[in-house]
């Protein structure tokens, strides 16, 4: 072989093994780049809740808690005393949009109301309160056992919510 024909064949080997390294670099590199920025995000959100006051982070929460909960698939009251009376309730949270209830299939929330009450699922948090399911929120509730002003509850009692 000739000197330009090693020169060349050296070359083109070259190309396909930085090809090669990309392939596998690539995701790593997005990775890390989507995690500085999630960590970018996560300080500005520390940086402005320093210089919010407590209720301004509480209706924060709280509009989040809404914008999150909005992803949960519906369901109806009787579906959701058909998942009572079969037991697969496994645990529950109180939501601006109704009763978050947790099964082993998924994640629901139920708004809908039997009875005429102005917030959504409390027929529903009623049952669960007196079935005794799990309640996450239970401490929380006790303390802030104000549901007339939802925005006005510690915005602790929102951010576990709809997750």
């Amino acid at each position: 072989m000739d000197k330009t024909t090693t020169w060349l064949v050296r070359g083109a080997s070259a190309i396909v093994i930085i090809f090669g390294l990309g392939y596998f670099a690539k995701p790593q590199i997005n990775r890390l780049t989507n995690y500085l920025s999630e960590l970018k995000e996560d300080k500005r959100l520390t940086e402005e809740d320093k210089r919010l006051t407590e209720k301004e982070k509480d209706t924060r929460e709280y509009r989040l808690a809404k914008e999150r909960c909005l992803n949960l698939k519906e369901i109806s009251y009787s579906e959701f005393i058909e998942k009572l009376n079969q037991k697969k309730i496994k645990k529950w949270y109180s939501t601006p949009l109704g009763a978050e209830i947790h099964t082993s299939k998924g994640i629901y929330i139920v708004k809908e109301n039997i009875n005429n009450r102005t917030l959504p699922g409390l027929d529903a948090e009623d049952i669960l309160f007196d079935k005794k399911i799990y309640f996450p929120q239970k401490k929380m509730n006790e303390k802030f056992n104000n549901k007339t002003n939802l925005p006005e509850l510690n915005h602790k009692y929102w951010k576990i919510t709809c997750r």
